[in-house]
């Protein structure tokens, strides 16, 4: 009876093998690991622009899981300017909302705004999948990890003011399946998923228009160590890449420019008046300042007349005298 029984169950063992559907468990893809590396970080004068790249661990899905459609990051800069943003390949694209903005796609919520920070979104309709074969992240000693994107970055040289000061990167990210677009707000805000690196200047390496506040030696155009006269020749008062800095080399906005560097004197323009001294004055104050006087400028012509009179005659003398010589 029991080998009976055994038997019944196996043949029903074996029918559910090879008649009922097997069902396996879908896996959505992943990431871990977050990184960020630049090509360079010790830049001199010569070479202050380096890429710097975000890569991570993706393990991919299986079984129809879901893949990754968006990697969301907020970057921000210390002592650097972002130049530029690029995807790693050519099937992800990137889109960039600057601090303070609305996004204007479709994977954040109709009022989330990109922060604190610049935001950038890498996206893929075909699904961003593990690539570990790139050879620049091996060379870094990256094995098993995936570029999502890259930036150009700038080291701003003349804010670095001692040997111990340096720049400085951050990229914040999260990720997004398929599916879940249009779910989540000013996303990322989970330092956990992020990494920082440091930009240093090399040491040689030039400080440009910049003025020492401890031992007031001050550094020109070229970077070469020159007077507070020279620094103020080369540095001041000066615009450059669409920067605007003023009489002390400080980078300054437009209008502070305009009023520090650019003194409209005796100057009228749109109803505006300015002055003697280039600041903004009355109508009143201006004619006071600025134009003649008409008692003024009578006396200077009955002395003009009077001289022209005095001169007429002394000519005429002359000719008197001339004459009678003969």
């Amino acid at each position: 009876m029991k080998r009976k029984k055994l038997l019944f169950k196996s043949i029903v063992l074996i029918v559910c093998l090879f008649l009922l559907p097997c069902v396996v468990k879908a896996n959505d893809s992943s990431i871990s690991n977050w990184k960020l590396f630049c090509d360079e970080t010790e830049l001199t004068e010569a070479n202050l622009n380096t890429n710097c790249y975000l890569i991570a661990q993706i393990t991919d899905a299986t079984n129809g899981g879901k893949k990754i459609s968006a990697v969301l990051t907020r970057v921000t800069a210390e002592k650097a300017e972002i130049v530029s943003a690029h995807p790693a390949f050519n099937t992800t694209q990137v889109e960039t909302t600057l601090a303070s903005a609305k996004f204007n796609n479709n994977l954040h919520g109709s009022n989330a705004y990109c922060t604190d920070a610049n935001c950038y979104d890498f996206t893929s309709s075909s699904g961003i999948v593990s690539n570990s074969n790139d050879s620049k992240i091996i060379s870094h000693g990256f094995t098993g990890y995936t570029p999502i994107g890259y930036w150009n970055i700038k080291l701003l040289a003349d804010q670095i003011t001692s040997d111990t000061e340096c720049a400085k990167i951050c990229v914040y990210a999260d990720m997004m399946l398929q599916g879940s677009e249009s779910t989540v707000g000013n996303m990322p805000t989970n330092t956990a998923n992020g990494a920082c690196i440091e930009l240093n200047l090399a040491k040689g390496g030039k400080k440009i228009c910049y003025c020492d506040p401890t031992s007031n030696v001050c550094y020109g155009l070229n970077g070469s160590e020159v007077t507070k006269e020279q620094f103020t020749a080369e540095c001041a008062c000066r615009v450059e890449n669409g920067k605007f800095y003023d009489q002390d080399g400080k980078e300054v906005t437009k209008d502070v420019y305009e009023a520090k560097c650019n003194k409209k004197v005796c100057y009228e323009s749109d109803g505006k008046y300015y002055g003697k001294d280039g600041v903004e004055v009355t109508k009143e104050q201006f004619e006071k300042d600025c134009l003649p006087k008409t008692g003024n400028f009578a006396s200077y012509a009955v002395l003009a007349a009077g001289a022209l009179i005095a001169l007429s005659a002394i000519t005429v003398a002359k000719k008197h005298n001339k004459f009678y010589r003969v």
